[in-house]
């Protein structure tokens, strides 16, 4: 149970593995709250043309003010 920390009730994060976690788009106040509750790395799997909090640039630029290790790998539709 992650309790009110994560902006985003129906999104929480889950367990996949003792080491990952899958779980929606943080807020700036979740990558604060992320880094704190002792994680590593965030790898986004949004698209640059996805709608989200934080675009994929500021989002690497906040996480390595953190102290964090960014990755996007962007996943898309074939056409």
């Amino acid at each position: 149970q992650w309790g009110s920390w994560w902006h985003d009730a129906i999104n929480q994060p889950r367990k996949v593995t003792d080491d990952i976690f899958i779980g929606g788009q943080p807020s700036e106040t979740d990558l604060s709250a992320i880094k704190a509750k002792g994680f590593h790395s965030v790898i986004n799997l949004k698209s640059p043309s996805e709608e989200s909090i934080l675009k994929p640039e500021e989002e690497r630029v906040r996480t390595g003010e953190l102290g964090l290790d960014y990755i996007n790998i962007p996943v898309t539709k074939k056409p």
